[in-house]
């Protein structure tokens, strides 16, 4: 009862003998995502330029700011703008990412909703960072999105006495 098709969520499943409301996903009950906003989000994070790469001309990508666009200076295409759910610049820290696009999906995950966040991008360009990040002894003010999910996921679920939790995490790359 509760548990969903797919081998990757957390399902909620009503502790017997607690009174609770009905697990999001039942057959025959719609799950009511609490973001009407459920689209597919789209957010870039530029990375800062190591020493090298700064001592060398001016880089070709630039933020624009409160437009949450990305304009591309290339030398072959010239001049295009991208535009974004979100801009990270070079100077956000791993705690604005996760506020800005992990908490979103762990609050939609704990409503019984799947969640997936996906990093694209060339070799070199983070996207290990931005997900992982985690060093033995590191400061966990360095933990990257999902250190933080976990951490916070299971926080959550530890305050919660009216449900069972059953979670399962698929990772690739």
């Amino acid at each position: 009862m509760g548990l969903h098709d797919s081998p990757t969520g957390v399902s909620r499943i009503p502790t017997p003998g607690r009174k609770g409301p009905g697990t999001p996903g039942d057959a025959g009950t719609p799950v009511k995502l609490s973001n009407p906003d459920s689209r597919v989000h789209v957010y870039c994070r530029v990375k800062p330029l190591d020493y090298p790469e700064s001592s060398g001309p001016a880089p070709c990508v630039r933020e624009v700011t409160g437009l949450n666009q990305i304009v591309h200076n290339g030398v072959v295409a010239g001049e295009r703008t991208y535009t974004y759910d979100g801009v990270f610049d070079r100077m956000a820290d791993q705690l604005e990412v996760y506020t800005k696009v992990g908490r979103p999906v762990l609050r939609e995950v704990m409503t019984g909703v799947h969640g997936c966040i996906l990093a694209y991008g060339q070799t070199g360009s983070g996207k290990t960072h931005s997900l992982l990040n985690v060093s033995e002894g590191q400061d966990s003010t360095y933990a990257g999105l999902v250190p933080r999910l976990f951490s916070e996921l299971f926080v959550n679920i530890a305050s919660d006495f009216q449900h069972i939790y059953l979670v399962s995490v698929a990772m690739f790359q």
